[in-house]
């Protein structure tokens, strides 16, 4: 039987995955400035037989990712203000808090990840970090 859509169960689901999708999610995939600076790897376009991006093309393509890779604020900071005064202040605010404490617990087992990463592999994966994902669909 299906699923009813009309519960509140039915929509914290749908919120925690809207919310991982423009952020975390949005995070990991849109991480790809490092992966678009050689013109010869990646590029917007390029000419059938030619074995890089045209210079236009790969410069629209640097000022893209530079102008959607600005600094923006992340999860752990502090939202509190955007709780005050509304429905059920005290209560939003207590959810707010429980979840920055969840966030600081997966900031630690990230980086206790990374630490173990980079001792195997000279790798480490910030990108679920929670101090590095920002709390919008911008990277």
């Amino acid at each position: 039987p299906a699923a009813d859509v009309n519960t509140c169960e039915t929509f914290v689901q749908m919120l925690t995955a809207n919310i991982w999708t423009v952020t975390g999610f949005h995070r990991h995939v849109a991480s790809v400035g490092d992966i678009f600076n050689d013109p010869d790897l990646a590029s917007l376009s390029w000419m059938e037989g030619e074995r890089s991006g045209r210079p236009k093309q790969h410069g629209i393509l640097a000022l893209a990712i530079c102008y959607t890779s600005q600094g923006n604020p992340k999860l752990t900071e502090d939202f509190s203000h955007v709780f005050r005064g509304i429905h059920k202040e005290d209560s939003a605010l207590s959810v707010w808090s429980a979840f920055q404490h969840r966030l600081q617990d997966v900031h630690e087992i990230v980086a206790a990840s990374n630490v173990r990463r980079s001792a195997v592999h000279s790798y480490i994966n910030p990108r679920a970090d929670p101090t590095k994902v920002g709390c919008s669909a911008a990277v």
